[in-house]
């Protein structure tokens, strides 16, 4: 069964891109390595999700000099959590050898 979630399932997201799934928002991102990482991790899941949070670019959960202070724009921030995680999930498929 598979039981991962749908990717860019969260409101207002955008995808990865073509050949990952997961989406971004300028303040958090998910990606789900490809079938059988999980299995070259050691783990019984059939998938492994690999999360970021930035809590500076989340308005809600820091205080607002804070989060002005260290904010960078929500545009910005949005690329960046695109480029990370389709890099992290590129290096992990590699080094795992589970790559689509």
């Amino acid at each position: 069964m598979d039981t991962r979630s749908a990717p860019y399932n969260k409101k207002g997201s955008v995808p990865l891109g073509p050949g990952f799934t997961g989406w971004a928002l300028p303040h958090r991102a998910e990606v789900t390595l490809p079938a059988g990482c999980a299995e070259g991790m050691g783990s019984n899941s059939p998938y492994i999700s690999v999360s970021l949070e930035v809590p500076s670019q989340d308005e809600e959960s820091v205080s607002w000099q804070k989060a002005e202070k260290n904010r960078v724009d929500a545009d910005t921030a949005l690329r960046n959590n695109v480029t990370v995680m389709r890099e992290v999930a590129t290096r992990l498929a590699e080094r795992y050898d589970c790559a689509d």
